[in-house]
């Protein structure tokens, strides 16, 4: 949401060139994020449902899923609509499913790891 809060303020900046546009983006964090953030305030759509929005890096479980026929994978990939048809960071479950199993593994005792922090 900082992007697209970023964006509504900045966009009379957007539109002076083509370049200042292309230097914004080029200067950004998340490049592809940024533009698909642009596009869809221009367009009037709701940037979470651009899939460009998303990191690119979880194709390759996306492929898995796919290959493996892992429902589940694939709609926390995003390869598939979830149920609640918004898109999914992959990282997110694997880092709630590391922190639960760390949490098991070591004992509450001995490591302070909440599978919710």
């Amino acid at each position: 949401m900082d992007s697209v809060n970023w964006s509504k303020e900045h966009l009379s900046v957007l539109h002076t060139s083509e370049d200042s546009f292309i230097q914004l983006a080029r200067d950004a964090k998340h490049p592809f994020q940024f533009i698909a953030n642009v596009l869809s305030l221009e367009g009037n759509m709701d940037p979470t449902t651009i899939p460009v929005t998303q990191d690119a890096s979880s194709s390759a479980y996306q492929i898995m899923s796919y290959l493996l026929l892992d429902v589940d994978l694939a709609m926390r990939t995003s390869l598939i609509p979830s149920e609640d048809d918004l898109i999914k960071d992959v990282y997110s479950f694997f880092l709630e499913e590391l922190k639960a199993f760390l949490a098991k593994a070591l004992g509450s005792n001995s490591i302070n790891v909440s599978p919710h922090s």
